[in-house]
């Protein structure tokens, strides 16, 4: 029986092993091979052992073929044709190094795989508008975050104007507008009518203003501005002439009148006032005077009182500083300007108030009822009193209003009869009263009429008249 040759796999098919191979031996081409071997190859199955790369290795125990792709000494590499590789198998490296080699693959990097374990689970990259808009509706649980202004989102209400802003009108949300930001100013400062009342005037000013001076003084100078009448400060002798007192305010403010308080009636030196908003270039606001000579002293800014200074200053003009008095306080008549021409409104008044003009200089207004009620319970003459305005003049046993001439208000005033006693109005020297008919008397009880002004002397009388 002839001698049977070893059956090995060659290019997928069994074959009887070729005349003068061995197994394992020098293969075909001069590569060594080993076709019958009952296991994988390993590592050590390297160049020592005579592979090179292409070698085969045929494990026909678990059926599997490898090929040799680095034959290095202790560190041999096979590839699985039909499986993992064997032996040494191929590195991390080795292993990204060929995906990444391959057509249409891309590098898997650690902030790429970041990115795709952070997607959130049933996103698609094909949703519609619709779909994303039923998404958000089912996130916030509500639907009105699309409409314009309302407290679900950050819709903007229509309208508005080029450089316009968006104000917060209440706490609700929501409630927005658009408005000009000159109509804010940041909360815009009204103008505060001059007063020794208001803050800086009179009392402890020592966290409003900041005294700095030039004069010589004993004891502590800032105690002119402590609200304390007690024998603090005063001036030590000396020249007057250059030295200053200088009070600092943090905001702008209009001061009219300065009130200088000391301890007897003692006269120092001539002074002047100026203001300045740098402290280098300074304003007269004040005639030149002698200070003191009275235990409080007043005295009007009469060159300057409608400009606002942070800086005020008392400079000396001339003569000297007399020790004798302790000086109490420097009050000041002061106010707060307007922010670009706002109308100031001053503090206090009552319900049902109204603001008038208090005289014809700027800033001075007060609150005032809108009707006062005057009593008057015999004969009288009016006066320019009567004519201010608001004036409701009840009579009780009056029977004779006389209208002098000369009267220089020109409001109306009107005259009620509250008893029985029967009221006529008579017109004074050089006076002309017009009426219905020429009628004069309140017709009776209860009965009013008006005494309007025309100016030169001239009055119309309207109301409940009779003859």
């Amino acid at each position: 029986m002839a001698e049977r040759k070893p059956l090995v796999l060659i290019n997928g098919q069994l074959q009887e092993l070729p005349v003068g191979d061995t197994v394992p031996g020098s293969g075909v081409g001069g590569l060594q091979n080993n076709l019958a071997a009952t296991s994988a190859p390993t590592a050590n199955n390297d160049t020592s052992e005579g592979y090179s790369i292409g070698s085969r290795w045929v494990d026909v125990t678990n059926d599997n073929t490898y090929t040799c792709v680095d034959n290095t000494d202790g560190a041999a590499v096979w590839v699985q044709e039909n499986g993992s590789g064997g032996g040494g198998s191929m590195t991390d490296a080795q292993v990204k190094a060929a995906y990444e080699n391959n057509p249409n693959t891309n590098a898997l990097t650690d902030a790429l795989l970041t990115k795709l374990n952070n997607i959130e689970a049933g996103a698609t990259g094909d949703q519609t508008g619709t779909e994303i808009v039923a998404t958000i509706d089912a996130e916030l649980g509500q639907t009105d975050w699309k409409t314009p202004g309302s407290g679900g989102g950050s819709g903007l209400p229509a309208g508005g104007d080029v450089n316009e802003i968006l104000k917060k009108n209440s706490a609700t949300d929501g409630d927005v507008s658009w408005v000009l930001a000159s109509d804010l100013l940041g909360t815009p400062k009204a103008a505060v009518a001059p007063s020794y009342n208001n803050e800086g005037g009179t009392g402890n000013r020592s966290g409003v203003i900041l005294l700095s001076t030039t004069i010589s003084f004993v004891n502590d100078f800032n105690d002119l501005i402590n609200g304390l009448d007690n024998n603090g400060p005063y001036f030590a002798t000396g020249a007057a002439a250059g030295e200053e007192l200088v009070f600092q305010f943090i905001e702008k403010k209009v001061i009219e009148e300065v009130r200088w308080r000391q301890s007897n009636a003692t006269t120092h030196a001539t002074v002047k006032w100026q203001g300045s908003n740098n402290g280098l270039d300074w304003t007269d606001l004040c005639s030149e005077y002698v200070l003191g000579g009275a235990t409080s002293q007043t005295n009007p800014m009469d060159l300057d009182a409608t400009n606002s200074y942070t800086l005020y200053r008392m400079l000396g003009v001339s003569g000297n500083w007399s020790n004798n008095p302790y000086l109490y306080e420097v009050e000041f008549k002061i106010g707060t300007p307007a922010v670009d021409g706002i109308v100031g409104v001053p503090a206090g008044g009552t319900k049902g108030q109204v603001l008038v003009k208090s005289s014809d200089n700027d800033f001075e207004a007060e609150w005032v009822n809108l009707k006062d009620i005057v009593s008057e319970t015999a004969n009288f003459s009016i006066s320019d009193t009567h004519l201010e305005g608001r004036k409701h003049v009840e009579l009780t046993g009056v029977s004779t209003v006389t209208i002098p001439e000369n009267l220089t208000n020109t409001q109306p005033v009107v005259f009620e009869q509250v008893d029985t006693t029967e009221v006529s109005f008579v017109a004074g020297t050089n006076v002309t009263i017009n009426s219905l008919s020429g009628h004069l008397k309140i017709a009776g009880q209860y009965g009013a009429a008006t005494l309007v002004p025309k100016g030169n002397n001239t009055f119309s009388l309207i109301g409940d008249l009779k003859a």
